[in-house]
């Protein structure tokens, strides 16, 4: 999550510093980036199947199906946290030097916490 969101947030601060987007752009930009996001985990989420699958003894398909879910939910969710935290900063003039940090906190816990639930949600262990 933290690689795609922060691509979203490079991406989103070069085209605001440009005007080739402004924060009333906001539902249009969420929609694309969020549509991104779920293009790209479901790649990431396929191929993560096998190698929790394959490559982890002891893990069955419901594990390794688990952490691919996670994956799918964490990339989309981060890459939608990219853009409102973004457009937000942007409000104030502060979008390129508050929304790395804040982004990449902020997905790191969120993404722990929807394995967590995720996991404990499928798994019941």
């Amino acid at each position: 999550g933290g690689n795609s969101s922060g691509q979203t947030v490079a991406e989103l601060v070069k085209r605001l510093r440009t005007g080739e987007i402004a924060t009333n752009h906001f539902w249009r930009v969420l929609w694309k980036e969020a549509t991104t996001g779920l293009i790209l985990s479901i790649g990431l989420g396929l191929a993560a199947f096998p190698r929790v699958r394959f490559l982890h003894t002891g893990a069955t398909n419901l594990d390794a199906f688990a952490i691919a879910l996670s994956y799918t939910i964490i990339i989309v969710v981060a890459n939608a946290l990219g853009v409102c935290i973004t457009m937000f900063l942007q409000l104030f003039g502060k979008a390129a030097v508050g929304s790395p940090p804040v982004v990449q906190v902020l997905v790191d816990v969120v993404g722990i916490s929807l394995t967590c639930l995720v996991c404990s949600s499928l798994l019941h262990h």
